[in-house]
């Protein structure tokens, strides 16, 4: 839903994507909707914002939008040269801080999946979720952490702008206290098609 600030759209039903526009003095604000490949993604609300938007102002906002409402106000401008699909400006709200949103995600999405010998590769395991997708592989011998590209990793730093740092912190306390692996089963953790390790 796109909200362009006129007269007539002050009545939009969308009363947040007006309120970000006001704050803003943003032209148009749009309510983004993810692709169904990311499953359960109610925990973000997120929006697409044209133009510029001062550090400064943001930070304003970020206060304002915790004070006034109790959400926490990420910030996401895409950068061209990495291989993304985002062209404006986001702004993400959540209920807690982003890498906290992002672990409730995982775990709404992905609490269930169970560990698997894989049938090509000795020193695998791969854990699959309630539809047999593969969702990540582990070395068994390095204990390196395989996490599917397309349905997490990219989730992450597509559609938020997570450095991969993040994401291998992220994954790691989703496994430690989700899972209960400990610190040294968790190895370096990459992105790959995991798919192709079953």
């Amino acid at each position: 839903m796109r909200y362009i600030k006129t007269y007539e759209n002050f009545y939009n039903d969308d009363d947040m994507a007006r309120e970000i526009s006001m704050l803003l003095d943003s032209t148009t604000v749009e309510r983004f909707e993810f692709d169904p490949i990311y499953k359960d993604t109610s925990m973000f609300r997120v929006y697409e914002v044209d133009g510029e938007v001062e550090p400064d102002r943001l930070e304003d906002i970020k206060a304002y939008m915790l004070d006034e409402h109790k959400l926490y106000l990420h910030f996401y401008k895409p950068v061209y040269f990495q291989r993304l699909t985002v062209k404006e400006n986001r702004i993400i709200l959540t209920e807690k801080p982003i890498e906290d949103t992002c672990i409730k995600w995982l775990n709404t999405n992905y609490s269930g999946i169970i560990a698997v010998d894989s049938e090509n590769y000795d020193n695998y395991k791969i854990y699959i979720d309630t539809e047999s997708n593969a969702i990540m592989a582990i070395n068994n011998k390095s204990n390196n952490i395989a996490i599917d590209a397309s349905k997490i990793w990219q989730f992450f730093e597509q559609q938020f702008g997570i450095n991969e740092d993040k994401i291998r912190n992220l994954i790691k306390e989703w496994l430690i206290t989700t899972y209960k692996f400990s610190e040294n089963e968790v190895g370096h953790i990459i992105y790959f098609n995991v798919n192709s390790l079953k």
